[in-house]
């Protein structure tokens, strides 16, 4: 099967030595580290291959869409609109000039943050949240007895609440999404809610005279100064590295202002914090991992958000997001 990129080679290339390398670290064991061609980097072997389920009364559908490599090539041609924009801004140390440049921008951008692993780990999450929430709201016992029964299980009232509890807990099923599904909703949101968010937002690049940037497999943050969850739309500020001494910044009108000193130290530090497998930097740039402070991995959990006394009961009101967690700890 084909190897297929998380993070375009054309991207990898701004951080690349005159032989296309990169230097690639453990995100989880940061004296792991070794150098590879942009062209084995950031690859899984078929992570697009889609077969979507047709129902037998379907149209004919185009062979060209089932081919493997179709959901490739599709974002090949997204990535390679945006190369002209991304050179501008690499001679210029301006933003965008015209509408177009800012298009193809915008929509390279969102298509990297809908087609990595993390998007489908918070689509997989979020799913098995609601669908915990909706078996705790519907499952009855006398159902769940009688179900059991049926299958010739035991099903005294113990049993049947230790069947709920497992259904409807941290341990019990998790909604995996079907790869095809999985693609449909990293287009569609790419598409829609991120490209219209960033759209809006206010461009500048902070470029700095020497390397001070790195970047991963997860190249695209979204920051905030405290520890509030954001997405595309809330974030106060975007970021995207473009090679070692330009950084793209989309703000909100709100966002709080940081020194460029500041501003290449935090971006650092959150896109080392939020790779899923592999900090990326050029082989010369060894000395800014050293100099960056990786913070520990997130997982999805419940956080509680406040906790009510009254005379006769306690009511505890949650939300589901990312957590920073403990290595040794387990993840729900």
């Amino acid at each position: 099967m084909t190897r297929h990129h998380l993070v375009p080679q054309m991207y990898l290339r701004l951080f690349a030595d005159e032989r296309s390398r990169i230097t690639l670290v453990d995100r989880d064991d940061l004296d792991r580290a070794f150098r590879t061609s942009v062209k084995k980097a950031c690859a899984e072997v078929g992570f697009y291959d889609w077969r979507p389920d047709l129902h037998p009364d379907s149209p004919p559908v185009d062979e060209e869409i089932l081919h493997p490599e179709f959901v490739e090539r599709s974002l090949s041609a997204f990535e390679s609109r945006a190369v002209s924009p991304i050179r501008r801004i690499l001679s210029s140390g301006q933003p965008p000039h015209t509408k177009e440049d800012r298009y193809h921008l915008t929509n390279f951008i969102a298509f990297q943050m809908t087609r990595t692993r993390r998007f489908r780990e918070d689509l997989s999450a979020t799913g098995t949240k609601a669908m915990r929430e909706h078996l705790k709201s519907t499952l009855d016992a006398a159902s769940v007895a009688e179900w059991l029964r049926a299958r010739g299980e035991p099903y005294s009232p113990e049993d049947v609440r230790e069947f709920i509890a497992s259904a409807t807990g941290e341990d019990g099923p998790r909604l995996v999404p079907d790869p095809a599904y999985a693609i449909q909703q990293a287009v569609g949101q790419a598409l829609t809610t991120v490209a219209e968010a960033l759209w809006t937002r206010q461009w500048a690049v902070a470029a700095f005279d020497e390397p001070r940037l790195l970047t991963s497999d997860e190249p695209v943050v979204l920051w905030h100064p405290g520890d509030e969850p954001v997405g595309p739309v809330n974030a106060p500020i975007v970021w995207l590295a473009l090679g070692r001494r330009h950084l793209l910044e989309m703000r909100a009108d709100d966002a709080p202002l940081l020194a460029q000193e500041d501003r290449a130290a935090i971006f650092n530090a959150a896109v080392a914090t939020g790779a899923d497998r592999w900090i990326i930097h050029h082989p010369h740039d060894t000395r800014l991992l050293a100099e960056t402070v990786v913070g520990p991995r997130s997982a999805w959990g419940d956080e509680v958000v406040r906790t009510t006394l009254t005379e006769d009961e306690v009511r505890v009101l949650k939300r589901h997001r990312r957590l920073p967690v403990n290595p040794d700890t387990p993840t729900t």
